[in-house]
This record gives structure tokens, sequence and C-alpha cells, in this order.
């Protein structure tokens, strides 16, 4: 697969590859829509005489095309399809990226109504033997099939508006009084301390501290490191996790402030310089749960 990569560079364009999936990706313009699908058709013209060469196949018709933009830019993009060898693929609404919906506008709003359809079906299921379980059963079964869902990938919720997070918030409440068994009327917050669950936007923020400290010790990819710049250090002590980032400037709350690169660096340097210096994993995600269960 390492031919594959060196081909893909050839045209200039991005790439990720997962198992059998291949995702090209590159960022343009509108004045610049043309030559970049022209560029992207070649590449994936080579790709498939490539993949001929080696007896493999290119399943044309499987092959997905999402065009992300902002909502005043859409328009110009409603028309615009690619050609994979005998398909014409148009531009699609969403595509899922390894179990994640994302959408033309890059709102989450598709990928949470996926969640909540999937983390209802199982409310309402374990609903109906709570009964029968104690409450440590309840909760553990509650974290394969609800708490998991909400979990995963749950930094792309970073900035989200507040309808999107009162749906998961609504799932977590509905996951505690099933378990606690409190009554509706009761308040949420004393039984989440109780079972020692964040909220959800703690959660989200837990999810970028993580992958932070991550990128300090060398565990994350290359590709996230590459994203974080020291304040004032040299790039040879990104090692050193009690060091500053700086923030990039963003000029729109609905994308930019939203951006890995910017929200990462604000909450990271927030915190208490006893948390960051944590000398492995499992002692900073103790140390940064009990910070952030301060918070509420």
């Amino acid at each position: 697969m390492s031919d594959l990569g060196q081909l893909v560079r050839g045209f200039n364009i991005e790439f990720h590859s997962y198992a059998d999936d291949t995702q090209l990706y590159i960022a343009f313009k509108p004045d610049e829509k043309d030559i970049t699908i022209q560029q992207l058709e070649l590449c994936i013209a080579k790709i498939r005489s490539w993949m001929i060469e080696n007896k493999l196949k290119l399943n044309d018709d499987k092959t997905e095309f999402l065009l992300i933009s902002s909502p005043h830019n859409k328009k110009n993009f409603d028309s615009m399809s690619i050609h994979i060898g005998t398909e014409t693929v148009k531009a699609a609404n969403s595509a899922r990226n390894l179990g994640v919906v994302m959408d033309s506008l890059l709102n989450m709003e598709n990928h949470v109504t996926t969640v909540c359809q999937s983390c209802y079906f199982h409310l309402r299921n374990i609903g109906a033997i709570r009964r029968y379980l104690d409450s440590d059963t309840a909760a553990q079964i509650m974290h394969a099939f609800v708490t998991s869902r909400l979990d995963y990938c749950n930094s792309l919720f970073t900035g989200l508006p507040g309808y999107l997070l009162f749906r998961l918030k609504k799932i977590q409440n509905t996951a505690v009084r099933i378990i606690t068994l409190c009554d509706k009327q009761d308040s949420i917050t004393p039984h989440l301390k109780s079972l020692h669950w964040l909220p959800v936007p703690l959660r989200i923020d837990f999810k970028l501290l993580l992958i932070t400290y991550k990128i300090l010790n060398g565990l994350a990819p290359s590709y996230l490191c590459e994203l974080l710049i020291p304040r004032n250090l040299p790039r040879e002590l990104r090692s050193s996790s009690s060091c500053n980032f700086k923030v990039p400037r963003s000029r729109t709350t609905s994308y930019g402030d939203r951006a890995f690169s910017v929200a990462a660096p604000q909450l990271w340097n927030d915190l208490p310089p006893e948390i960051r210096d944590a000398p492995t994993l499992s002692t900073f995600k103790t140390k940064l749960k009990t910070h952030l269960f301060s918070k509420f």
C-alpha cells in the first residue's frame, strides 16, 4: 500500500487509509472547483490503473463524494459531480466516516440524530429489564450500549450549538434516571456525581485534553502533532507537557473556533500545571477527571 500513498502525493492530494478504505481529500477555493475536480479525476484514474496492475478492483459505484462548505457557499457546489471510471458520482449530503456521519455543512446534526436514534433504541430495551437488574449491572450495561456511543469521537462535538448538545444531554439524563430509578422531577446533578459521570460538555473537553496529552507524549499520530505549536518554545521541546500552546486566530465561531488547533490549546492552557505534568496517561486521566468534576 506504500506505492498507493506515493501515487496520491504526486497529485498534491492528502489521504488517509483505514484497512480496505482509502479517503482522498483536498481544500480549494470556490473559483478553483473545476481545476480541483480535474485533479481528483486524474488521481483516481491513476489509482484505477495501479489497482489493475496489482490484480485489484476499484468499486466505482461504492465510491462516495462529499463536498464540505459553509452555508453561503453551498449553492455554488450543488451540481458538482466527479467521474470515476464509467460512473458519475454526485456530491452527497452526508457520508459515513469510521462510524461518524459527516455532512456537507460539517454541523454534525446528522451524526447527532443517528446517535440519538441508536441510544434511544437501547434505552428502551434496558428500561424494560431494569427491574431485574441491580444498580451496578445496570450501569455497566448502560455504558456498553449508550454512553459508549455518546463518547465515540465526541471531540467532534466541540463548539456545537446548544440545541444539539441538549439532545445529547437528554440521552445522558435519561440513562441516569433509568440506572438510579430517580423521579423525573429530581435534579440530575447529584445522580451524575453519585455515578461519577461527567456531563456531556465536560466529557467533550475531557476527550480533547486527553488527545492533547497524547500528542505531547508521543502517543498520537503525527498529523495531529502538527496542529499544535508551543508558545515561545522551540519545536524540539514539544515533549514538555508543561508548555503552553499558541492559540491561532479564527475568523468564525461556527467553524474556526471548533477546530482542534484552536479549541485544544485554549483548554490545555487553562489546565493547572500539576495536571499537565502528570507522569503517566492513567494519572493524567484521574487528575483531569477530578479537576473537571470540580466545575459542576
